[in-house]
Parts: structure tokens; C-alpha cells; sequence
């Protein structure tokens, strides 16, 4: 019993991994540039805490993570 689960983990865990190479078409350099310079850009006003650069930098993120309908 323990053999099957072991192995079952397994294929599950290299059938993760197989899908996960795909990232890097997602993801390019080019795009993670451009949001470390949006981030560190002198339009969010330093994002320290309690200012209103910390509410444009979540509202840029937010605005990354949103799904497309």
C-alpha cells in the first residue's frame, strides 16, 4: 500500500513538473523588466507604508493578476 502512494505522489509530482516548463513563453524577460521598472519608477512615490505609492503599487499588482474573461 505504501508503494502505491509512493508512487502515485510521484507521478503526480513529474507530471507537475512536465506542465510547469511552459512558464517561460508566459513570462519573458522583457515583461519582468518592465514590471520591476513600473514598480521602482519615481511614479510610485516610494511605496512606504501607509502612503498613497503603497495603494498605486496594489493597484498596479492587482491589476497583473487579474484573469482576462
Amino acid at each position: 500500500m505504501t508503494k502505491k502512494i509512493l508512487f502515485a505522489l510521484l507521478i503526480a509530482l513529474t507530471g507537475g513538473r512536465l506542465a510547469a516548463q511552459e512558464i517561460d513563453k508566459i513570462i519573458t524577460t522583457a515583461y519582468v523588466d518592465g514590471l520591476i521598472k513600473t514598480l521602482s519608477s519615481d511614479a510610485m512615490q516610494g511605496r512606504g507604508t501607509f502612503t498613497p505609492g503603497i495603494d498605486k503599487a496594489a493597484t498596479f499588482i492587482e491589476s497583473e493578476f487579474k484573469v482576462s474573461d
